[in-house]
């Protein structure tokens, strides 16, 4: 028979390996990077967010079922993802070509990085250029924004942190500074929250996530034990934009159902979370 201990004790256990088969996909794990990825409380999403954060959240789980010695379980788990809402792009502004990046000395960062660049003049901002990737190991970037086009009022930089693949806000670029160059030496911590304008990945987030969870929804804990079987379903749950936060909030509710025979029940209790 269920129990509320027992459901405290699976319903921990599933949010884990939630967060386990998310953090499994490589995409997923470079873009958020491995703090990125949480459990959280919907309390502690009340609290201040640092995008982008992908966050399982406690959810609920009950018995739907018993009968004799097995019980019939569903488990909700919701799923909030946080970004910066994307700088309003106008299509007829030039969008820059690939930066020329040159390591040079007398800077602190080390790594490998990427950039992009945005153009901008009075009829808005253009969509950010290809990414340029270097190396640094205790240098700074040196950055050559080639042909300005007629018009251009200025450019905005976006830089990766080490080993991450989310192009965040480095600095805005003056007029006299794109035919002369800038150098980059903004530390990982002191780049801005928010994401360079990119026709990839954060516009089609959702739809990567839910391709995620439906190939990893078996849920397994390191020991091999399933914790659920193929029965999930997945609904929308939150797309909107937070004004206040400048965050763009999207997420999804994921039902796992399994069924536990009392043994299973009783060897999860005895082991505690």
């Amino acid at each position: 028979m269920s129990s509320p201990l027992y459901d405290d004790l699976i319903q921990a256990k599933m949010l884990r390996g939630v967060r386990k088969s998310i953090a499994a996909d490589g995409n997923l794990l470079e873009f958020f990077g491995e703090e990125g990825i949480r459990l959280m409380s919907y309390e502690e999403l009340e609290g201040p967010i640092v995008p982008p954060l992908l966050a399982v959240v406690s959810g609920q789980g009950k018995p739907e079922q018993v009968i004799g010695r097995q019980a019939n379980f569903s488990y909700s788990v919701p799923i909030v993802v946080y970004v910066p809402r994307q700088t309003p792009v106008n299509p007829a502004v030039p969008r820059p070509a690939p930066l020329a990046i040159t390591p040079t000395s007398g800077g602190g960062l080390t790594g490998s990085f990427s950039w992009r660049a945005t153009f901008w003049n009075e009829a808005g901002e253009s969509w950010a250029s290809e990414p340029t990737d270097a190396s640094l190991s205790g240098q700074s970037a040196a950055i050559a924004f080639g042909t300005i086009p007629t018009g251009v009022l200025g450019a905005r930089v976006w830089r990766t942190e080490d080993g991450r693949s989310a192009y965040r806000y480095v600095e805005t670029i003056q007029p006299d500074q794109l035919s002369s160059g800038w150098k980059d030496e903004l530390d990982d911590s002191m780049l801005g929250d928010e994401l360079a304008p990119v026709q990839l990945f954060v516009e089609n987030l959702k739809d990567y996530l839910r391709g995620v969870l439906y190939a990893h929804q078996t849920i397994e804990e390191d020991d091999g034990t399933h914790l659920a079987d193929a029965d999930l379903i997945l609904g929308d749950r939150i797309d909107r934009i937070d004004r206040t936060r400048n965050l763009r909030i999207v997420g999804m509710m994921a039902q796992y159902g399994t069924i536990y025979s009392t043994e299973t029940m009783q060897s999860v209790a005895n082991q505690g979370v």
